[in-house]
C-alpha cells in the first residue's frame, strides 16, 4: 500500500506520474489528459484511433488551440516530450499491449514495480455511443461493438501483469445498481476504480443534446436540469489518481449530475 500522503502535500498533484489514457483525442478523454498534465503528470500516452477528434467548446483555452491534437496541446502548454499519441483500437488486445509498451519504453514505467507507489495510471476512457432506443430494440451488432469498446480493455488489462495502478475504468451509473463483476476489487495493492459519468456534454452526446425530445429526457433525469461539462468529470479522475485517494480502492464513483439520486 502507498504510504499516507502528508497533510501539507500539494493537493491532487500528479508530479512524476505516468498515465495512459484511451479515447484521449476528444471529449472526456481529452479533458482528463489536459487536467493530468496541468497537475504535473510526467508523461501521458494518448491512445486513440486518430490523434485528433471533435472538440467541445470547453476543451481548450483559445481558438488557436482548438485544432491541436491532445498530445500536441499538452506539449505546447507544458513542454516537449510530455505526451505522445499512439494509434489504438481498444477492441484489439495487441493495440492495448503496444500502448502499454510505449509508456514503459518512453517513460520507464507503467508496470508492476511502480504500482505500490501509485506512480502510474491507466484510464480506460474510450467509449462509443448508439442511437437512443429501448434495450430490446437495440441491434445486436451495435451492442456487441459497444461492449468491445467499453469492456475489452478492462478484461485484457485485468489479466495483464503490467496492469497499472490506479486503474480507472468507465462503466455507467447503471452498473452501480447492477454491477457486472466485483473481481477487480480483490487485487490489492492495486487501486481499481470505476467512474460513472452521465448527462455529459461531449461530441458523442451531441445528437442527444440537439434533439429536443432526448435532451428533455436527460434533463428530467437530473435535479439540476443541465448538461455536465467534461472538466467536472475529469476532476473525479484526478482525485482518484492522486495520493488524496490513497485509502480508497474498488470504488464506483457516479459523476452524473444527480441521475443516480433521482
Amino acid at each position: 500500500m502507498a504510504p499516507p500522503a502528508p497533510l501539507n502535500s500539494n493537493p491532487q498533484s500528479l508530479e512524476g506520474r505516468v498515465a495512459l489514457i484511451t479515447g484521449a483525442s476528444s471529449g472526456l478523454g481529452r479533458a482528463i489528459a489536459l487536467l493530468f498534465a496541468a497537475h504535473g503528470a510526467m508523461f501521458i500516452v494518448c491512445a486513440d484511433l486518430t490523434p485528433d477528434g471533435p472538440i467541445t467548446s470547453s476543451d481548450t483555452k483559445s481558438d488557436t488551440e482548438d485544432d491541436l491534437p491532445t498530445a500536441d496541446l499538452i506539449n505546447r502548454r507544458h513542454g516537449n516530450d510530455k505526451a505522445i499519441w499512439t494509434p489504438t483500437d481498444v477492441r484489439k488486445g495487441e493495440d492495448i499491449a503496444d500502448a502499454v509498451e510505449l509508456a514503459v519504453s518512453s517513460a520507464g514505467r507503467l508496470d508492476m514495480e511502480h504500482i505500490v507507489d501509485r506512480q502510474s495510471s491507466m484510464i480506460n476512457n474510450a467509449g462509443i455511443g448508439a442511437e437512443f432506443s429501448k434495450i430490446h430494440e437495440l441491434d445486436e451488432k451495435v451492442w456487441d461493438n459497444m461492449m468491445y469498446v467499453v469492456s475489452t480493455p478492462t478484461f485484457i488489462l485485468h489479466l495483464s501483469p503490467t496492469l497499472p495502478s490506479p486503474f480507472l475504468s468507465l462503466p455507467s451509473t447503471f452498473q452501480l445498481k447492477f454491477p457486472l463483476s466485483p473481481s477487480l476489487t480483490y487485487h490489492a495493492p492495486l487501486y481499481p476504480h470505476a467512474h460513472m459519468p452521465e448527462v455529459l456534454r461531449t461530441p458523442m452526446s451531441k445528437p442527444n443534446i440537439e434533439s429536443q425530445e432526448l435532451s428533455k429526457r436527460f434533463m428530467d433525469a437530473t435535479p439540476w436540469g443541465t448538461w455536465g461539462e467534461v472538466q467536472d468529470v475529469a476532476k473525479g479522475y484526478l482525485f482518484l489518481a492522486s495520493d488524496d485517494a490513497a485509502w480508497i480502492t474498488g470504488v464506483g464513483l457516479p459523476i452524473d449530475g444527480g441521475m443516480l439520486a433521482m
